[in-house]
């Protein structure tokens, strides 16, 4: 219980610097640690989830859905706490955040790659070997991805889980993908 309390203020304290503007995206992973809540320094041991929910609002099927009671919410309107140690990155959390807040992270140090899990509803459904764009939180372009899998199960509720591949050092800014074709056609409509 200790070192999740420690780890809950370390990622407090990263928040507290990047709303005062002394940590910025890139000085995150040479910290250990991502500036939202989660476990981003875990990922260099095995895939664990990492919680961006902001939101106080009525919500933990995050918390219920979890097999290893990693994700603690205790009362209803509070935000989601991640105890990387119990964590395996299953992902079945991600699945079932009706925020999208929720992915895993591993890290393959040797590599320089990052496969990120996040979740995805849009149309069309990207397909293993897809090149895609990651974006930031803003929708902005981060880099290039390569899909490496998708997951797709009648309990997800819709959700898709889409593996990426990333360079390692963008883990921290990255949140979803659009495809490259979506820049050119703003309605999202298209030919593959």
């Amino acid at each position: 219980l200790e070192s999740m309390r420690n780890k809950i203020e370390q990622t407090k304290r990263s928040l507290e610097l990047l709303r005062m503007g002394k940590l910025q995206n890139e000085n995150t992973e040479r910290l250990g640690f991502g500036p939202e809540c989660g476990g981003i320094w875990r990922t260099r041991e095995h895939p664990v989830a990492v919680i961006r929910c902001f939101q106080e609002i009525p919500c933990n099927p995050c918390e219920q859905i979890c097999p290893q009671r990693a994700i603690i919410i205790g009362e209803i309107v509070r935000r989601p706490l991640l105890d990387t140690d119990k964590c395996i990155g299953c992902g079945l959390c991600v699945a079932k955040c009706p925020g999208l807040a929720i992915m895993v992270i591993s890290h393959d140090i040797k590599m320089r790659r990052a496969i990120l899990e996040l979740p995805y509803e849009y149309y069309p459904y990207p397909e293993s070997g897809d090149r895609v764009n990651a974006v930031g939180r803003d929708g902005q372009f981060v880099c290039e991805a390569v899909v490496k899998k998708v997951k797709q199960r009648e309990d997800f509720d819709g959700t898709l889980l889409i593996s990426i591949e990333i360079p390692i050092g963008l883990s921290a800014q990255v949140r979803s993908i659009e495809y490259p074709q979506k820049r050119n056609n703003p309605e999202g409509w298209y030919d593959r």
